[in-house]
């Protein structure tokens, strides 16, 4: 499926004799697709089931990235490359699209699966390790001190965005959507969900983390909230 996608890109897109002359507004259009996604997605994840798989996350999902990382470098002399490109790609190569596995996990109705949540929990510190990811990349062949300077803004950034979102997020969101929902308009209703889902994905792009995982966020804070499955069947159609 996932090949047959980029596939048809490839055909259609600018670089071939296909339809599509500006790929922005596709880029724009998908990203769209993705965040209603995800938010989908996590709205059928309340917190608690991330909190239980807080250490099965932390442990197996860093060693994960780094025993990549470490795997790739060891092997990018093979492929001919030094062992800076190698970092990148290994870097590259550690970090799988959340949005790619979530969706094949919930095509097959595994997202509620021992090995389902596992993978979750993956994908939350691979999209959480993007951060430092981009800092220190980068800087590598900076002075220390000005590497630490942004390495600490760019943690503290995300650390912040996590804490306000989960901690205001879950009382303010339900209440939202309870409010919202008692005035007994669809259309406002709606537009709640749509406001909450693009809002909290672009805040967290703005503190360096992906659109994708700022929708899933918003979706788990949905999923706290009575209202979480007439949030899903009003966002499905958008998401489509």
């Amino acid at each position: 499926m996932v090949v047959g996608y980029l596939v048809g890109g490839f055909v259609l897109g600018p670089y071939t004799p296909g339809p599509v002359v500006d790929p922005h507004t596709v880029e724009m259009l998908a990203e769209l697709g993705v965040a209603f996604l995800m938010f989908a997605l996590g709205a059928e994840l309340p917190l608690a089931e991330l909190r239980r798989m807080g250490p099965l996350a932390a442990l197996g999902g860093s060693g994960q990235i780094l025993g990549t990382i470490a795997l790739v470098v060891l092997v990018s002399p093979l492929l001919g490359l030094p062992a800076y490109p190698g970092l990148y790609l290994g870097a590259l190569v550690a970090l799988s699209s959340t949005a790619v596995a979530l969706k094949l996990l919930g095509g097959r109705g595994e997202l509620g699966s021992l090995h389902g949540r596992v993978v979750i929990a993956f994908a939350v510190v691979q999209d959480l390790a993007l951060v430092p990811l981009m800092v220190l990349l980068p800087a590598l062949g900076r002075p220390t001190d000005a590497m630490a300077g942004d390495l600490g803004l760019a943690l503290v950034k995300t650390v912040g965005f996590l804490a306000v979102t989960l901690v205001v997020g879950t009382h303010l969101v339900p209440l939202l959507l309870a409010r919202v929902a008692a005035s007994g308009s669809r259309e406002l209703f709606l537009l709640a969900v749509v406001g909450i889902a693009l809002g909290i994905a672009l805040a967290a792009q703005v503190v360096g983390l992906s659109l994708a995982f700022g929708a899933f966020l918003g979706g788990m804070l949905v999923a706290e909230s009575e209202m979480s499955h007439q949030a899903v069947a009003d966002i499905l159609p958008l998401r489509d």
